[in-house]
């Protein structure tokens, strides 16, 4: 399922990560002090927007090119990691899935690379807000996502889900990839009304061992699926479980696994209680409510059988692409507040800049950050 995306392509998986870097040099250009931010490698730094246990993420414009050049994200490791071996490997895998695709639905990798031994992950800067942000606000004023914009913006993201999970590698053989963090936290909303995916950091492929095995569960609790918290084997239908967890919490206005703490989440989730669906029941048609319950089984055979499938099931309920894309925009602009001539800006770097990026390479890799530790790259004007 591509809805206008590029047709898939075999994916280059990464293997080599660059040498820990040296101590930081105060002369070096890594982090040289800019009159318009600080500079970084090809960038100029300009505000940082996220920080987590692992990666900081800064709002950046290329140093060289057009001006004003248009806005990026950068993701960087924490310093006292930066040596890290192991959280570099996994830098590098994220730079390697995340890469390759070119789809309407997920945010765009522009380049990854490291400066001075250090690695980064150049990201597209999507001006609006996340879905967290938007469902706080609704949630704030007793509100939740109408039926047919809920239902259009689950659709989105299972396109970028097709995408995803029919990634082949070199050789034509189905990578497997599966995202394991879907969650409104990394669905980002853009003023044009657009539905991204975004944070491969934790996605697992048939290609990829797990790098940090024995630790917490990956992924951000209240949008696991009930394989990762009994921590069995994992597919494509654990990311349509997340899908269908965000789309009943857009319907019902609440989160749809709650509790006291993480245990006590994580034994909903695993006992599938659906009381908030049930309490939503009124608030949506019948045959959706029944589409939920099945797409939110407890046994992933029970669910739909891939993302197309899903997408399929919930057109009925949705909007037309134009009339979807214009709710998306309202939601956005009753989000933040900004007045709808902002979106004629560009939101990300313009194409004439991106020829400057390098792409990942075998000896070039990316940060990852883990769960639920990192605010998104989304920021508005």
């Amino acid at each position: 399922m591509n809805d206008g995306g590029d047709a898939r392509r075999p994916l280059r998986m990464l293997g080599d990560v660059p040498p820990a870097p040296p101590p930081s040099d105060p002369g070096s250009g890594a982090d040289a002090a800019s009159a318009h931010g600080q500079r970084f490698g090809p960038f100029l730094l300009e505000d940082r927007i996220a920080v987590g246990g692992m990666a900081e993420v800064y709002v950046a414009r290329p140093a060289e090119g057009a001006v004003p050049a248009e806005r990026l994200v950068v993701k960087r490791l924490l310093p006292s990691l930066r040596g890290d071996v192991e959280l570099r490997t996994t830098f590098a895998d994220e730079a390697a899935v995340h890469a390759h695709f070119a789809h309407p639905n997920i945010v765009r990798c522009l380049g990854a690379g490291d400066v001075a031994g250090e690695p980064y992950l150049a990201m597209e800067y999507v001006r609006g807000v996340d879905l967290h942000r938007a469902l706080r606000g609704l949630n704030a004023r007793g509100e939740a996502v109408p039926v047919g914009v809920a239902c259009h913006i689950a659709r989105q993201i299972l396109a970028a889900l097709g995408e995803v999970h029919g990634a082949l590698d070199e050789e034509g053989w189905p990578l497997a990839i599966v995202h394991r963090d879907v969650s409104p936290s990394n669905i980002y909303l853009s003023l044009r009304g657009e539905v991204k995916l975004g944070d491969f950091g934790i996605a697992k492929t048939a290609s990829l061992k797990p790098r940090m095995g024995g630790g917490p569960l990956r992924g951000k609790i209240g949008y696991l699926a009930p394989e990762q918290v009994a921590e069995a084997a994992v597919d494509h239908r654990t990311d349509l479980f997340a899908v269908a967890n965000v789309l009943a919490e857009m319907l019902a206005g609440k989160p749809l696994f709650s509790g006291s703490g993480q245990l006590a989440i994580l034994l909903a989730i695993r006992d599938v209680r659906l009381g908030v669906l049930h309490e939503a029941k009124g608030r949506m048609p019948a045959a959706l409510f029944a589409l939920l319950e099945r797409a939110l089984a407890r046994d992933p055979n029970a669910r739909f059988a891939d993302a197309d499938a899903f997408s399929q099931a919930l057109a009925p309920f949705a909007p037309d692409a134009d009339a979807g894309r214009r709710a998306v925009e309202a939601l956005v602009e009753g989000t933040t507040g900004v007045q709808r001539a902002l979106r004629a800006r560009p939101s990300a770097v313009a194409p004439s800049d991106l020829d400057a990026l390098p792409r990942p390479s075998p000896s070039q890799g990316a940060p990852t950050v883990p769960v639920g530790e990192e605010r998104t790259p989304v920021r508005t004007a």
